[in-house]
């Protein structure tokens, strides 16, 4: 008898698995499993981009056709959020179509980072090229945490507007580090997603900084507790071995080895300021490199167990607070 009932609660659980995963993506009170209702009501609005969404196909009746249309980033976003164990919950598809444009807009500047399309070199006090920007709506500040770096955190000067101070950040030339590349990069993102007027109403009270921990970027972004799961969009950082600024600073060199701030672009990459479209393996061997140069060539252990992604810098983005 116990045996019987025992194998009812296996089936029962079974049974209910697939609802009490997919409940992780809500759109306007509908848990969003890909049913054909749901995928032509608001999926297909998502995963297709706005230019594929004038085909002829996009209205029809043939899902396939219409899957035909989408983009594999945006297609990423959907699958990763339906498979999480975080809570993704949107008022309405615009809200939903919102977070989906600020993050393929944020994997958009990444890449426009890389590609030198935003002129962005890395900071190498060791060859002389200090954080500069040539924008003169910007001014350099010093790191509290980190003063024996000098200025080489930016913060938006007092009277300028948030949004065209921004757009003027990235059409000039700077030298930052991996940490301000991401934070502009998702600064964009937003400010493309919700236009110049919302985003300068959310951010009028405080001037930007473009760095990780102030209230401007924290209002786009909170951490992820699936740490595991990676949507395309967000904001990771793999950490090198503890003592890599001890090591570092202990003969007086110079590196940006310690940690990696990064954007999952999707498809498996990762891209950042120094990390062009790289594997979770490949940038983990970059930070390996960055180790062996403070350490008389010599890494001991394995990375891939020592070098991880930090879960404290798992973040989801959202291009505004909660109300």
């Amino acid at each position: 008898m116990c045996q019987k009932r025992a194998a009812w609660a296996l089936c029962l659980v079974l049974l209910l698995a697939p609802s009490i995963a997919s409940a992780t993506l809500k759109i306007d009170g509908t848990v969003m499993d890909e049913t054909p209702e749901n995928y032509q009501s608001t999926i297909k609005y998502l995963t297709v981009p706005p230019e594929n969404q004038s085909d002829p196909a996009f209205s029809g009746e043939d899902i396939d056709a219409i899957k035909a249309l989408e983009d594999a980033t945006r297609r990423e976003i959907y699958d990763k959020m339906h498979a999480s164990s975080d809570m993704f919950e949107f008022a309405n598809t615009e809200k939903a179509q919102e977070n989906w444009h600020m993050r393929i807009a944020t994997i958009k500047t990444m890449f426009d980072i890389n590609q030198g399309t935003i002129i962005m070199q890395y900071v190498q006090q060791k060859e002389g090229r200090l954080a500069f920007v040539e924008s003169n709506k910007w001014k350099l500040f010093k790191d509290p945490n980190r003063p024996y770096l000098g200025p080489w955190l930016f913060q938006l000067k007092a009277g300028e507007e948030s949004y065209a101070g921004l757009v003027d950040f990235l059409a000039k030339k700077s030298n930052a580090d991996c940490q301000v590349a991401v934070v502009a990069a998702i600064l964009n993102g937003a400010a493309q997603a919700i236009g110049e007027e919302r985003f300068n109403n959310l951010h009028a009270p405080v001037s930007l900084h473009l760095k990780y921990d102030e209230v401007p970027f924290e209002k786009h972004v909170y951490s992820a507790t699936d740490t595991a799961t990676h949507i395309p969009g967000d904001k990771v950082a793999m950490k090198n071995k503890d003592d890599y600024r001890q090591k570092r600073q202990a003969r007086n060199l110079f590196g940006h080895g310690y940690a990696f701030n990064l954007i999952y672009a999707g498809g498996s990459k990762y891209r950042g300021l120094g990390a062009k479209g790289k594997t979770e393996a490949e940038v983990r061997q970059i930070l390996v490199e960055a180790y062996k140069q403070i350490n008389y060539d010599v890494f001991e252990g394995d990375p891939a167990t020592i070098i991880y992604f930090r879960a404290d810098q798992h973040m989801r983005l959202r291009t505004e607070p909660e109300p």
